[in-house]
C-alpha cells in the first residue's frame, strides 16, 4: 500500500432476497500503521488483476531471446569450468608442494637437525599456507558460475510470463509474482506501481 502497510484480501458473500448468491473478493489496506492514515479504498480482485498483468508482461521474454541467452550461458559455463579446473590444478600443485615440505621438515626434525621450537615455528607457517590454499580451492569450487543457475531460472520464469494475459486465472498471476524477486509493489488511487528493490541481487535488476 502507498502508506507502507500490507494489502490483505477478503472474500464476501452477498445473499439477495430472491435467493441469488453473489461472491466476490476485494483487497484493502491492513491499516497497521498508527502514524499514517490511509485513505486508499478497497479494490475488487478483477481490477487488481488488471493492474498486475501489464507489470508481468513488462518482464516477459520471448522464447527466441531465451534460446539465444541460454546458449550464451552454456558458453559462459564451459569457459568458467575450464578456468576453474586450471586454477584448481595450480592450487593443488602448490598444496602438494607444501605437503612435501611438511614431510621433509618432519624428517629433518626426527634426524635432530633442528630443535623442537624451530620445528614448531616452521610447521605452523607451512600449515597456515596450507589452510589458505585449501580455502582458495573451496572458494573456486563454490563460486565458479554461481550466477548462471539463477540466471537460467530467471530466463524460464521470464518466458513463462509470456503466457499470462488478462484472461489468465488470478491464482496463476499470483504464482508468477512469487517467482519474481526485487519488485516492491505499491498501490495508490487503485493503481499498482512496481518499484525495484535497491537491495535485490536478482538477475532481473540488470
Amino acid at each position: 500500500e502507498n502508506c507502507g502497510c500490507f494489502v490483505t484480501g477478503a472474500h464476501k458473500i452477498k445473499r439477495q432476497k430472491n435467493g441469488n448468491v453473489h461472491e466476490y473478493t476485494y483487497y484493502r489496506c491492513t491499516h497497521k500503521s498508527k502514524k499514517i492514515v490511509c485513505h486508499e479504498k478497497e479494490v475488487r480482485e478483477y481490477v487488481l488483476a488488471g493492474e498486475l498483468v501489464p507489470i508481468l508482461q513488462s518482464l516477459a521474454l520471448p522464447k527466441d531471446w531465451r534460446d539465444y541467452l541460454a546458449s550464451r550461458l552454456e558458453q559462459d559455463r564451459a569457459g568458467l569450468e575450464s578456468e576453474s579446473r586450471a586454477m584448481i590444478y595450480t592450487l593443488r600443485g602448490e598444496l602438494d608442494a607444501i605437503s612435501a615440505k611438511l614431510k621433509r621438515l618432519f624428517d629433518v626434525y626426527l634426524e635432530g637437525d633442528i630443535d623442537r621450537d624451530d620445528y614448531k615455528d616452521r610447521q605452523a607457517e607451512l600449515m597456515s599456507e596450507k589452510k589458505s590454499l585449501e580455502g582458495k580451492i573451496e572458494r573456486v569450487l563454490t563460486n565458479a558460475g554461481y550466477w548462471i543457475e539463477p540466471m537460467q531460472k530467471w530466463l524460464e520464469t521470464a518466458v513463462s510470463i509470456c503466457l499470462i494475459d488478462e484472461k489468465a486465472e488470478h491464482s496463476e498471476i499470483a504464482r508468477a509474482f512469487r517467482k519474481i524477486e526485487g519488485l516492491n509493489l505499491k498501490m495508490k488511487n487503485k493503481k499498482v506501481v512496481a518499484e525495484r528493490d535497491a537491495k535485490s541481487h536478482s538477475p532481473q535488476k540488470n
